[in-house]
């Protein structure tokens, strides 16, 4: 059953709940529990979220999120959270990423990192032909 939060979902849920039906019509609704309604000839799941983050930007930003969001035919704040999420997600599998290596490759890199530079001659060649092609300021 597919998740979603836009606004057509929200809509559809804060109806059924004003009319007291719930996923079972005698059982109370818990706004925190995700509720099944049809939308659009589908079953997704509406999910009344209780968590704020407000912040500040410059107004050409805010245009530049709501131009793209328009584009996405999302709302604003579903194009901002996905938006945050997906970096989220990136950055947390990126920091917990683990490399596992067996112990004698792991003792060669430590010694080849240890190990003084050798220049080779494709090296020195390609750095005495820099010197005539870069330029500092």
């Amino acid at each position: 059953m597919p998740l979603f939060t836009t606004q057509e979902a929200h809509r559809e849920a804060e109806l059924l709940s004003t009319a007291g039906l719930g996923p079972h019509a005698s059982e109370p609704i818990d706004r925190r529990t995700p509720r099944a309604v049809h939308l659009y000839g589908q079953e997704v799941v509406a999910v009344t979220s209780s968590a704020r983050l407000e912040f500040r930007l410059p107004d050409e930003s805010k245009a530049r999120m709501e131009r793209a969001a328009e584009i996405a035919r999302v709302p604003l704040s579903d194009f901002v959270r996905t938006a945050a999420e997906e970096r989220t997600e990136q950055i947390l599998r990126e920091h917990d990423a683990t490399i596992t290596v067996p112990a004698a490759f792991f003792d060669e890199l430590l010694e080849a990192l240890d190990a003084p530079p050798v220049a080779n001659a494709h090296l020195t060649a390609a750095f005495k032909r820099s010197r005539g092609v870069v330029t500092r300021r």
